[in-house]
């Protein structure tokens, strides 16, 4: 399992390890199924080191490298956030095809292992991209009354993105994520930046989207009714 995360700047940092710490303590596959491995990918402004996670070393079945981010990634949001859309292009990623792209402020509650397992629908429907509502209501959710189109009624959130790279590769994605950057920053119509590229990509092309299930991405002050 490829799991991809982004720090940059020290502010996020101490974050970004307790999340590392939350998956660490739950990923028990190795103990009591068949063996899984786990590659955490950090993409970093020099901020992180492999010695800063050095505690995951007792176990074989965790791998860690730290990635430069990609050159050309646009400033939308906050620091590096946008890195989750160029993974398809950086060259440390070029042979990786499933991955699964989480927030640094995500902390885990099960094994990875269980949401691995949803590539399979993903397969089965031709999506590139996997993500959740943005909310489980109506309230609460930016898009609702947005300016900008959307995918479906809540819109999307894109703390938690499963992707198929290969198939991103294959598609025409790059050159409209372009376009939409083009066409709505200047008007500054992407106040969430990459998240929403990423529903109004999701908002024209709703095949390209798989609907995650919202327990893989349970938000505090949100139901899962």
């Amino acid at each position: 399992m490829h799991i991809v995360y982004t720090v940059c700047g020290e502010r996020v940092k101490a974050e970004f390890l307790m999340s590392l710490k939350s998956l660490y303590l739950f990923a028990i596959s190795g103990f009591v199924r068949g063996q899984s491995f786990y590659h955490i990918h950090v993409l970093s402004d020099g901020t992180m080191d492999t010695r800063d996670m050095a505690f995951l070393r007792p176990l074989s079945n965790f791998k860690v490298s730290v990635h430069a981010t990609f050159p050309g990634a646009t400033m939308l949001f906050k620091q590096c956030s946008t890195e989750r859309m160029y993974l398809h292009q950086h060259d440390d990623f070029a042979k990786l095809d499933q991955i699964f792209y989480v927030d640094t402020d995500t902390l885990w509650l099960d094994d990875p292992v269980w949401w691995w397992t949803h590539f399979a629908h993903m397969r089965t429907q031709h999506a590139i991209f996997g993500l959740a509502q943005n909310a489980n209501s109506g309230e609460g959710s930016w898009y609702t009354n947005a300016p900008i189109p959307h995918y479906g009624e809540r819109g999307l959130n894109a703390g938690v993105l499963m992707a198929s790279l290969a198939t991103v590769r294959a598609s025409n994605f790059t050159a409209e994520r372009d376009a939409i950057i083009e066409r709505y920053s200047p008007r500054g119509l992407l106040p969430l930046g990459d998240q929403d590229v990423l529903n109004i990509y999701g908002h024209d092309h709703p095949k390209h989207i798989y609907e995650m299930p919202c327990i893989f991405n349970f938000r505090r002050g949100f139901s899962t009714s």
